[in-house]
């Protein structure tokens, strides 16, 4: 009987086959978003044409010092926004799992075809609606965390999540090395980076035909309990207790008297929730406010600041990236280590050291015009806070939101914690140049005074919910 409880607590392959395909393939709209992010520059200039000709073969440092904001980070996160307001609506037409498989990647190859025509046709509008698109495609990496944390066994949930993010960062390693200004990202060869996006969506998509509703929802939306046998089966032993966890979501449902999906009024008219929300704010805002995020938009700005040649761009990224994977692959070990709150406390620390060291790598950059030590002091600040975001920080909102956040304000969460972190991103994006303009290297300790504050709250009152079932995490709350 041990063994068998033993069994149940592992990763099972259907799951682990599902990990790894989301994580991989299922998340190529988000890499082809951030590599239009980060080259964008660079892609306007390759499809801007006199006839028929490409205007500039590459860019120079007089385009990136002319760069005010990222229009393609715009559009995402406008994309991002719209989708959002419309989530509940799919989810009680279509389902959970049809919506963030069959519709995300639909739109993937959508994107990606509007990102090729401007390479055959002078119209650079379409870019923008691709991103648009391709900011619908990134909303759904959210919901794809939270579900598929909610189908192992109660132990591991929080290291689904992080396996999976740990499969994106191997994937996005495998398409950064195609993204050298030698092979992709040149005025002939660019276009074919989406040309692979819809090859890898269509592959998906074929992959993913048996993909069955996680068991909570299942058990929620209906009871029943053939499908949600079923769908326990494939996700999980089959030596698993089916009736315990059955009595486990019946609790779970029970908090509330009306087993209905909330709206977002709902939700913020419930004070317990509104507290679980409030924690979920400022969890976000440590994440969101960071150097990882604040740099994603602007890294050609800020290497060619640092009088990097433009050329390294796509080296320095590979290295961001192995170093994500390398503190990915230890993300589960750490969790399983140490309490919510004292990892929340520990990335927050670092990445209030990283805002300081970009700091210091700034002010002597404006001592001294080429300077290795700022330049090293930069790139390692960045370095530190990629680590620290892949080491579980980014992943801490979808764990919380399975922890404390009964199934019935799931959704209606995700999409209050779309529009709270799109927001932030939106600040980022247009006041970051125009506040860098005016307050220098300080910005970035402007900026770290949100986290730490942040901080103090969450040490403050977030109860501790790494072994606890949401339904006691839920009259934890009701005590506060």
């Amino acid at each position: 009987m041990e063994s068998k409880e033993k069994n149940d607590k592992k990763i099972t392959w259907n799951l682990f086959y599902y990990m790894l395909i989301h994580g991989t393939l299922g998340n190529i709209g988000n890499i082809l978003n951030y590599i239009s992010i980060t080259f964008e520059v660079d892609i306007k200039n390759f499809a801007t044409t006199i006839n028929g000709t490409s205007y500039n073969e590459t860019i120079i440092k007089e385009n990136i010092d002319n760069y005010l904001f990222s229009t393609f980070s715009l559009a995402s996160i406008f994309g991002q926004l719209f989708i959002c307001l419309i989530y509940g609506s799919l989810i009680k037409k279509y389902g959970s799992s049809f919506v963030w498989i069959n519709i995300r990647h639909y739109i993937v190859i959508v994107a990606c075809l509007l990102m090729i025509i401007p390479k055959y046709f002078n119209c650079t509008l379409f870019f923008l609606i691709s991103q648009f698109l391709f900011g619908i495609s990134c909303f759904f990496m959210l919901p794809q965390l939270i579900f598929l944390g909610e189908c192992p066994s109660f132990g591991e949930r929080a290291n689904v999540i992080l396996n999976t993010n740990t499969s994106y960062m191997v994937i996005n390693i495998i398409i950064t090395t195609l993204i050298s200004k030698l092979i992709l990202i040149n005025s002939n060869n660019w276009h074919y980076i989406f040309v692979i996006g819809i090859l890898i969506s269509i592959t998906y998509l074929l992959l993913t035909l048996e993909v069955k509703e996680t068991p909570k929802y299942l058990f929620f939306i209906n009871s029943d309990f053939e499908k949600v046998n079923e769908s326990l089966l494939f996700y999980r032993d089959k030596y698993t207790n089916i009736d315990k966890v059955i009595d486990e979501y019946e609790t779970e449902v029970s908090v509330f008297k009306k087993r209905i999906f909330m709206s977002i009024n709902d939700v913020m008219n419930i004070r317990s929730l509104r507290k679980k929300i409030f924690l979920l704010f400022l969890v976000e805002i440590s994440q969101k406010i960071s150097i990882y995020t604040i740099i994603n938009s602007y890294i050609e700005k800020m290497l060619n600041y640092l009088n990097f040649p433009l050329f390294y761009t796509p080296s320095v990224l590979l290295g961001l990236q192995l170093g994500g994977l390398a503190a990915s692959i230890m993300s589960s070990t750490v969790s399983d280590l140490f309490s919510r709150k004292k990892l929340l406390i520990t990335f927050i620390v670092l990445s209030g050291i990283a805002f300081k060291l970009m700091f210091l790598g700034l002010v002597y950059q404006e001592i001294n015009e080429v300077n290795i030590f700022s330049q090293v002091l930069c790139i390692f600040s960045i370095y530190l806070s990629t680590v620290i975001s892949n080491i579980g920080h980014s992943c801490l909102t979808p764990i919380l939101i399975n922890d404390i956040i009964p199934i019935h304000a799931k959704f209606a969460t995700i999409q209050i914690m779309t529009i709270f972190s799109s927001m932030i991103q939106l600040y980022l994006i247009i006041f970051f140049i125009p506040l860098y303009n005016v307050l220098g290297g300080v910005t970035f300790l402007t900026y770290n005074i949100f986290p730490t504050i942040a901080m103090f709250l969450l040490v403050a009152y977030l109860p501790d919910t790494k072994d606890k079932q949401v339904y006691e995490v839920f009259h934890d709350y009701e005590e506060l």
